[in-house]
């Protein structure tokens, strides 16, 4: 009889997106099972054979008293509704991969005494799977030296390197990354933060047209920043591709010379992994500012240039690319870092724990 693995995340790109990677690879020898929000339906929505819960709980971290004692209601709610799927399942193992989704469950586990692993993809341990350390057998870290892990946990920490979608493994950056003339430039801003970048990034890639200097611009965007994103670089004579979503986004990432981002640990670890130069704009919000931990990770390693959100703005971005375009030997460097940078392959990592951990 088959062996089954609970996993559990948020539904966001940071925790779903290695979610879905893990499972495509361990259910050809496992059940598996998922615990997550309605936003994770769809991305199994071709996999009929992945069981998906869904729960409704919330994070407690928040400045409104009315706010934060509902979550702790849904939280409540969302224990009993996971010993209902632990009675029903019975899964031999938990994988927590990090949102406040991901708790309730992972706490549960303990009850039923299966083992319990997680997975960290930023440079910081988030809140949830800090405050699941205790009950944890391993966790898997995407960054080496993993910041805020009390000692006494630092015997289970394993690192794997980041879990990344599944086909970028298969891809092969063959561009020789030598900026010629004129230079490509991808923007990519995720669901946190592009609006920003739609608002400031126009007027630079202006003035770098103007320069002479532009190839062209992939721009990721926010769905009511397309078609005014669009005129604008049309009324300019901007080569330009702008969109909201796009499944050959790796595509985009290797043609391209640089890339403008948020610091999203996926999308950090797979910009290094496709060789490829970043200036890393940390999302000034995000929680317990890991993006900015993400960011300086990478910019101490020598991969990318950054700024901070507060000093970002036309003047401070065009005078960096300027920089980085009159500098190719900088550019070069880093490019070299990247390559020398160990590619890992996580997934057997995870399996050969979990054949310890299994049974």
């Amino acid at each position: 009889m088959r062996k089954k693995i609970l996993f559990t995340a948020g539904g966001t790109g940071g925790h779903i997106l290695p979610t879905v990677s893990l499972v495509n690879f361990f259910e050809k020898n496992y059940d598996i099972v998922l615990v997550s929000d309605s936003r994770a339906k769809k991305y199994f929505k071709l996999n009929k054979k992945i069981k998906i819960y869904t729960i409704n709980t919330d994070t407690p971290y928040k400045k409104n008293i009315t706010k934060i004692l509902g979550a702790y209601f849904k939280i409540f709610i969302s224990l009993f509704t996971s010993m209902f799927i632990f009675l029903k399942e019975r899964p031999n193992l938990a994988f927590g991969l990090g949102g406040y989704v991901s708790f309730p469950i992972s706490f549960i586990s303990k009850i039923f005494s299966c083992p319990l692993v997680l997975y960290e993809n930023n440079a910081s341990i988030g809140r949830a799977n800090l405050k699941l350390l205790f009950f944890a057998k391993k966790i898997f870290v995407g960054n080496y030296n993993i910041l805020n892990c009390p000692n006494k946990y630092l015997s289970k920490i394993k690192y794997t390197g980041h879990v990344l979608r599944e086909e970028i493994y298969k891809l092969d950056n063959k561009k020789t990354n030598v900026m010629g003339e004129k230079i490509s430039i991808l923007v990519t801003g995720g669901s946190q933060g592009a609006e920003i970048f739609g608002q400031i990034i126009p007027s630079v890639i202006k003035v770098l047209n103007e320069q002479g200097i532009l190839k062209n611009i992939h721009q990721q965007c926010i769905k009511n920043q397309k078609i005014i994103l669009e005129n604008f670089y049309n009324k300019n004579n901007i080569n330009n591709s702008v969109f909201e979503f796009d499944r050959n986004i790796f595509d985009k990432i290797i043609s391209s010379d640089l890339v403008i981002t948020r610091s999203g640990a996926s999308t950090l670890g797979e910009l290094v992994h496709l060789n490829k130069p970043f200036i890393a704009i940390p999302f000034s919000h995000a929680m317990d500012n890991h993006q900015m931990e993400n960011a300086r990770y990478y910019f101490e390693r020598g991969f990318c240039w950054t700024i901070d959100q507060k000093n970002f703005n036309k003047e401070t971005l065009l005078n960096l690319i300027n920089k980085i375009y009159n500098n190719p030997e900088d550019y070069l460097l880093k490019v070299k870092k990247m390559k020398e940078n160990k590619k890992i392959m996580p997934f057997h990592i995870i399996q050969n724990e979990f054949d310890k951990l299994i049974k």
